[in-house]
């Protein structure tokens, strides 16, 4: 999934787009790191999945809006995540508050 969302959003914004996940949470790595090349010289001997532009305007429509529902349920976890995160850490007596927003992200 993480590939096929950046390299759709690459892809309609670059013509191309290859994906190369280094490491991933799923793969037990303990975070994620994605290399997204845009450029086909400069991803000839690197693995991944390859993307381009020409996706019938139909099926664009339709992965603009499960990639909509998908960042919106990232957004949302990672916002869960962050909260529950406060939760433990925080010592009685302490207020914690988390803006998340399209311009901020910050805890205070």
């Amino acid at each position: 999934m993480t590939s096929s969302v950046f390299g759709g959003i690459a892809a309609r914004n670059f013509g191309y787009a290859k994906v190369e996940i280094k490491k991933s949470i799923a793969r037990h790595d303990g975070r994620c790191e994605v290399c997204i090349y845009t450029n086909p010289n400069a991803a000839k001997g690197h693995a991944g999945m390859e993307y381009t532009d020409t996706t019938p305007v139909k099926e664009i429509e339709d992965i603009n809006e499960l990639h909509s529902r998908i960042e919106a349920s990232m957004q949302q976890l990672w916002h869960q995540t962050k909260q529950a995160d406060l939760k433990k850490t925080s010592a009685p007596g302490d207020h914690c508050q988390i803006t998340d927003d399209a311009e901020n992200t910050a805890i205070h």
